[in-house]
């Protein structure tokens, strides 16, 4: 008798262990990704990783990207710009990484890339800065003035120089319209013209002669 109870007691404490044994087993064995939403540029590449399962099959909802397949690896390249879902399968189960392309930027620039030194950004004295000479407002005998945001003239009493440039158009980031330099009446040809920084003090126009020269003109303190 004693021996059918510890028997039964066995049995029942053997299924129970069993149970818990096969519930920490499942979760353990749930697969899933490294990652399940990314964002790429065009032509960028990554790889996300399937842990607990084996990759069967991958695909994308749309052929804007790429996809290469390395044991547990997903290698995903960009081709151009949208939006796609990959669908991993594992045989029992199935996953999804949402995927954003991003559209290029054909012209990154730095601050190396950039012709002049961006240190010129954080003077705001007004001025204009020439390989051939320099012109600061805080130099007594010079006058700078600006006309409906678009016509500046600086004169030098001390020397009877004077410098004259103009845009057309609104003042905004980027290039200019129209540039037209003259100094003591002279043109200098102006191959490119452009704000390189503008705040609600100024703006820095970066010129670019036709031999290659840069020209600073800061207008901010007047």
């Amino acid at each position: 008798m004693k021996t059918t109870i510890i028997c039964a007691l066995l049995t029942i404490l053997f299924s129970i262990t069993s149970i818990s044994c096969s519930n920490s087993s499942d979760e353990e064995l749930q697969p899933s990704l490294s990652s399940n939403n990314v964002t790429l540029s065009e032509g960028a590449s990554t790889t996300i990783t399937l842990t607990n399962g084996t990759i069967i099959y991958a695909k994308a909802s749309d052929e804007i990207v790429s996809i290469k397949v390395d044991k547990n690896n997903i290698q995903i390249t960009a081709i151009k710009a949208g939006e796609t879902t990959i669908t991993i399968c594992t045989g029992r189960h199935k996953l999804t990484c949402a995927v954003t392309i991003t559209k290029r930027d054909n012209n990154p620039e730095t601050d190396e890339d950039k012709p002049y030194d961006t240190t010129e950004l954080q003077n705001s004295t007004s001025r204009l800065i020439s390989s051939s000479f320099s012109i600061t407002y805080d130099t007594p005998g010079i006058i700078f003035s600006i006309e409906n945001d678009n016509h500046i003239t600086i004169y030098d009493l001390n020397t009877d120089n004077r410098v004259n440039f103009s845009f057309i158009g609104e003042k905004a980031l980027g290039e200019l319209n129209q540039p037209r330099l003259t100094i003591n009446d002279s043109i200098v040809s102006i191959t490119n013209a452009r704000i390189e920084q503008l705040t609600a003090d100024g703006m820095w126009i970066l010129l670019t002669t036709i031999e290659g020269d840069h020209i600073w003109l800061v207008i901010t303190d007047i």
